[in-house]
């Protein structure tokens, strides 16, 4: 339980991180299956190896999810500024809207609230939440279940599957990269449709 801010060059948390308003700094924090961290976390790079939760807020610029799942159990709980990256087989859970910088997605999003980012790129994802504006990137075969409102969807390599009518929700410019493929669920308005794919 932490009773005021502290500084420590690494931490490896697999038990509860208590002291909600006080902040932990590390260069490197990794939490491990089982970590509840109800404090704050400082900047520096956070990786999660296996099923966690966050109540407490982290300003880490650089956010890896490795395994299991990571809970945030409100909105806003990651810097503005991370750049979030989710490893094939992990999940990020939502409890609220939640703005990052970008977001490199091969695992899956779920929960409620939007994942909001200037740039997206889908590499094997499956999302169930919804997506904020940007530029969204696909590449390799991926599932958008839950809403975009990406300005620009480049669908590079691979399929781009789309879960149901309406997926994108602000008129855009959508190009299919040859031979890559956009996989309607019903129906979409798009401003432009470019590119040399399949739709």
């Amino acid at each position: 339980t932490l009773g005021g801010s502290e500084f420590v060059s690494g931490l490896t948390l697999s038990g509860t991180l208590a002291g909600s308003g006080h902040t932990l700094s590390a260069n490197r924090t990794t939490l491990q299956s089982g970590a509840n961290v109800l404090a704050n976390l400082g900047p520096g790079t956070l990786t999660i190896l296996g099923s966690s939760t966050l109540t407490g807020s982290s300003a880490a610029s650089i956010v890896n999810l490795e395994g299991g799942t990571l809970t945030l159990s409100s909105g806003e709980r990651l810097s503005d500024l991370a750049d979030l990256t989710l490893a094939s087989g992990t999940t990020l859970t939502l409890n609220g809207d939640e703005t990052v910088t970008s977001v490199t997605l091969a695992g899956s999003v779920n929960g409620s609230g939007s994942l909001r980012a200037s740039n997206y790129t889908l590499n094997g994802a499956v999302v169930d939440a919804n997506l904020g504006g940007g530029l969204l990137r696909a590449i390799g075969i991926n599932q958008l279940n839950g809403q975009s409102a990406a300005t620009a969807v480049d669908v590079i390599s691979g399929t781009l599957t789309l879960g149901s009518a309406g997926r994108f929700t602000a008129l855009r410019v959508v190009t299919v990269q040859d031979p890559a493929s956009l996989r309607l669920g019903g129906a979409e308005t798009f401003s432009a449709l470019a590119g040399g794919g399949v739709v």
